[in-house]
């Protein structure tokens, strides 16, 4: 009877793996993109340091987006919670950070653009089942606090 506690207990601990944070899960995606522009460009350094710098611009345009949108929501909790808010603070607020994240989001499919013409249709072809996986994992990351 104690040895079937001990391993339920045992079972119940390790099943219960937290999941890496959206920052941890871009991190690791764009470290995965990186591994596997070297995989598919193998044979050109001068290509690879090309794309490899694209992909630190896609990386940092990212990372402006998700620091945006975090404040946003930030901005919009603190606005929502005080109670002597007016209509005219919601639509200022509204008005400057959704312009800012429309701006944010434009540079960052601007960078992803770039990425792509970057590649030939092959290169692209073998990266495309990658990069939705990169892309799922960038998007998780923004919706998280």
């Amino acid at each position: 009877m104690r040895f079937l506690l001990i391993a339920l207990l045992y079972l119940g601990a390790c099943a219960n793996t937290p999941e890496p944070s959206g920052e941890a899960s871009a991190r690791q995606a764009f470290e995965d993109m990186r591994t596997s522009i070297r995989e598919v460009l193998q044979d050109s350094s001068q290509e690879e340091a090309l794309i490899l710098g694209l992909i630190d611009q896609f990386e940092a345009d990212f990372w402006q987006l998700r620091e945006v949108s975090r404040l946003r929501r930030e901005r919009f909790r603190s606005l929502n919670a005080d109670y002597n808010s007016t209509r005219e603070d919601f639509e200022v607020f509204y008005a400057t950070h959704d312009k800012q994240v429309v701006q944010s989001h434009e540079q960052f499919r601007q960078s992803r653009r770039a990425l792509r013409d970057a590649l030939t249709e092959e290169e692209w072809s073998a990266l495309s089942a990658a990069s939705n996986r990169y892309m799922a994992a960038l998007a998780k990351s923004l919706a998280a606090p």
